[in-house]
């Protein structure tokens, strides 16, 4: 009873383990054993009361044609063996129900073999699918997805095959390859391998069409980049017809204040200021030195000093204009003057914007070069 008890405790948890497929089939397989038993059973009981009745009949059969027994010695042994046929019935019957029990210890012993025979199967179903689901064609299709990615990656950056068909032609196998990857991915048992299949077309392509490009890279694509180039190097190739050179107005400027404190002489080119000369009176020494050092050692700059007097010139095809800005800026601070540079343009300085600006107060006038 114990081991039936442990059976039953184990198949309870068997069963827990059972997907819903496989718990159907089980159930099923159940019905029909526990259905085979029923019915071999009632063949079993059929066959024991035909049996007894058959018994039944015979000693009726006796009873009515017993004739009427004289207590003689002949008579007497008709008697005992008229009997025996019935001890001999007797030990039928018993023999028949001995056989019923024995073949319901028979059917529960087979029902039982059934039983772990069906669990057999369902384990060996399950073990089945097991080995089928066993191998996931997923991880090793995504790892040569990365070292794919990376090789396209290394041949675009770090090397010269760069051409557009060439690359074209390969993000175009790396995305069809990733969609099917994708499907791959989400894909069930059953069609998983189908979806595994064609990744491994793609890749086999991939390889291919590499190898053959990489190995004859120059014969599939140089040729067709100086096919290309050779449209632009006949028109290099075409004479150039030279421009006449631009005539270039050139005019000096000389500007002083009332006091004559100030005097600033100026160079300009097409109206663009390529010369200043700014001399100037001070106070005293000790500004003159001030201002002096603002201009030190800047490629483009020269100055000069004097007693009380100060002189500085620009070079502007020389000079960085974010240095002179630096420059006159601190000069205007010392001042306290603001300094608006609006009359630089691309790094020139416009004339008229330099004289209506810096020179408004000072009286210019040209001289003739």
């Amino acid at each position: 009873m114990k081991d039936k008890n442990r059976q039953f405790d184990e198949t309870g948890a068997f069963l827990d383990l059972m997907s819903k497929r496989e718990k159907k089939r089980w159930e099923k397989e159940q019905k029909r054993i526990k259905e085979e038993e029923e019915q071999n059973l009632n063949n079993v009981q059929e066959k024991v009361e035909n049996n007894l009745e058959t018994e039944t009949i015979v000693e009726v059969t006796n009873d009515e044609q017993k004739p009427e027994v004289y207590f003689n010695e002949e008579n007497l042994n008709n008697n005992v063996s008229s009997e025996e046929p019935k001890e001999e019935e007797k030990i039928d019957t018993k023999t028949d129900a001995n056989e019923l029990e024995k073949t319901q210890k028979i059917l529960e012993v087979t029902t039982e073999i059934n039983t772990i025979s069906a669990n057999d199967d369902d384990e060996n179903d399950l073990d089945e699918d097991d080995t089928t689901g066993g191998f996931n064609p997923v991880i090793p299709i995504g790892i040569s997805l990365i070292f794919i990615y990376a090789f396209f990656i290394y041949i675009a950056i770090a090397t010269d095959f760069v051409h557009e068909v060439f690359l074209t032609v390969n993000i175009a196998i790396l995305s069809i390859l990733t969609l099917f990857f994708g499907l791959t991915t989400l894909s069930n048992k059953k069609h998983v391998n189908v979806f595994a299949i064609f990744d491994l077309i793609i890749i086999l392509s991939f390889i291919l069409f590499n190898g053959i490009s990489l190995i004859s890279y120059d014969d599939m694509y140089k040729e067709k980049e100086e096919i290309e180039k050779k449209p632009t190097e006949e028109k290099i190739d075409k004479p150039v017809i030279e421009k006449e050179p631009e005539t270039i107005e050139k005019h000096i400027y000389n500007c002083e204040n009332e006091s004559s404190s100030i005097n600033i002489i100026y160079n300009t080119e097409n109206n663009y200021i390529t010369y200043i000369k700014r001399s100037e009176i001070l106070s005293d020494e000790e500004l003159v030195e001030e201002i002096s050092e603002y201009y030190k050692d800047i490629n483009g700059i020269n100055v000069q000093t004097g007693v009380k007097e100060i002189t500085i010139e620009f070079d502007f095809n020389k000079l960085d204009i974010n240095q002179y800005k630096i420059a006159v800026t601190k000069h205007n601070d010392s001042y306290r003057l603001e300094s608006d540079f609006s009359y630089i343009e691309d790094n020139k300085i416009l004339a008229d914007e330099y004289k209506n600006l810096e020179l408004k107060n000072l009286t210019c006038t040209e001289i003739k070069s």
